[in-house]
């Protein structure tokens, strides 16, 4: 291992390390620098009659930048560090300063898990020995796990320098095709012939589209994935360093070849733990969607007693004739009375905590101001999971034959949409009016 400090204070100084590599060795580089100075790395592999050349710089100041490499012939290793944008510090505090770490190892681990042989998490919650994604294209580490309950469960990776990681969950039971014929008794066509089920064959995995997926951050930064699960039910979790195939690897690749970004697997030598947990929610907070929606009310046909009065309401709103609620785009105005007869009540100045349930789940409050003025909102402080909001306020308009009509207008949100995407904000400014709801 090889730890080099070192200080930038000229512009567009640079520091260089090299030492000589034998075919099949790989090297981990690890470059940690200062907050507000973009650092890069130059890594050039030569012999008497080969040369790679290959500058790093996949992430922004003050993050970590990795890269492996491993020797595909005898050479020579020179590796550079400079400030990408010639920044420097001459004073004595030299605040321009990194730290560079290069490992070196002669063989790589085995595969640590394989989609013939997952990781088996016996019960959540779990956390993994270290592994690492080490692959000529990428690497893929497999894990698999069986719910009791129903409940939410949250698979969390850590960033690992150098990786843009991704998670793929796919439920078995979608998974694995029944057997032809399976579950229904079938006549032989000849005496002798059996009516065993015939094996159907699963097709590779890179052609079955996930079930959940997570690769929202960038390279060197963790994901994290939380995702309803069935009792008694499999899942198969695939970490991968590998792009994600979200439309299609044709889609994919010639998307990104058009767009100049060649955005290819990379492996690591760094070490990794996988985490799974699970837990169990409580009720739905107003009980929307129904069941109709597709989301449980509970184990039984009735709520439970633990159920709020609004459940209950709720509950035998959605056990009428109708059984769904009003449709916002066919009823409007109907609509907007179910979700203002089952909204939780709101007082300003007090908090509510609540779970979303499902992807489909949507909690509403109601709150009628008692004041007129600007008003702040706040939101989860949790910086990975932001819950969307948006603050509706209930209008009657007049239509074109002079008629009233009830309608939401949306007054304040905390989406923002900017260059770098959508970004979802913990704070949101809105006007309310006295005696408006």
């Amino acid at each position: 291992t090889i730890d080099k400090q070192e200080s930038v204070t000229t512009p567009f100084e640079q520091h260089w390390v090299q030492f000589p590599v034998k075919k099949g060795e790989s090297v981990q580089t690890l470059l940690k620098g200062m907050p507000s100075y973009d650092y890069s790395m130059m890594i050039h592999f030569y012999s008497s009659d080969k040369e790679q050349i290959e500058e790093v710089n996949a992430v922004g100041a003050g993050k970590v930048e990795g890269k492996m490499i491993q020797a595909s012939f005898n050479g020579t290793i020179a590796i550079g560090v400079k400030d990408l944008n010639g920044s420097y510090d001459d004073s004595s505090k030299k605040v321009s300063n990194y730290k560079l770490s290069i490992k070196r190892q002669a063989l790589l681990p085995e595969d640590d898990s394989t989609l013939e042989m997952p990781i088996s998490a016996a019960s959540l919650p779990f956390q993994s020995e270290s592994l690492q994604l080490i692959g000529a294209d990428g690497d893929d580490d497999f894990f698999i796990f069986k719910t009791e309950d129903e409940q939410i469960s949250k698979i969390s990776i850590p960033g690992i320098p150098g990786l843009d990681i991704g998670i793929e969950v796919y439920s078995m039971a979608n998974l694995i095709p029944p057997n032809e014929g399976e579950g229904e008794p079938t006549e032989p066509d000849n005496i002798g012939e059996t009516d065993e089920p015939i094996p159907v064959e699963m097709p590779p995995l890179d052609d079955i589209y996930a079930d959940f997926q997570a690769n929202e951050k960038g390279r060197g930064e963790g994901e994290t994935l939380t995702i309803p699960t069935t009792p008694q039910s499999e899942y198969l979790v695939k970490v991968t360093s590998k792009p994600i195939n979200y439309m299609g690897y044709e889609y994919f690749f010639g998307f990104f070849e058009q767009m100049g970004i060649n955005e290819e697997g990379q492996s690591s030598l760094l070490p990794y733990t996988a985490k799974i947990e699970g837990k169990i929610l409580p009720p739905d907070e107003d009980g929307i969607p129904t069941r109709e929606d597709g989301s449980d009310t509970g184990e039984g046909d009735t709520p439970s007693e633990e159920t709020t009065n609004m459940n209950q309401k709720l509950y035998q709103m959605a056990s009428d004739d109708t059984g769904t609620p009003p449709d916002p785009y066919g009823d409007p105005e109907a609509y907007i009375k179910y979700i203002s007869d089952v909204a939780l009540p709101y007082e300003i100045g007090h908090t509510k905590n609540g779970y979303i349930q499902s992807q489909e789940d949507e909690d509403w409050y109601k709150l009628t101001a008692t004041q007129t003025g600007i008003f702040e909102f706040k939101t989860s402080k949790s910086k990975t999971d932001i819950p969307f909001v948006e603050i509706l306020k209930v209008e009657t308009v007049k239509d074109e034959e002079g008629k009233p009509v009830t309608m939401l207008n949306t007054i304040g949100q905390n989406v923002q949409f900017g260059w770098n995407g959508v970004e979802m904000n913990q704070n949101i400014y809105t006007g309310l009016k006295k005696g408006e709801t």
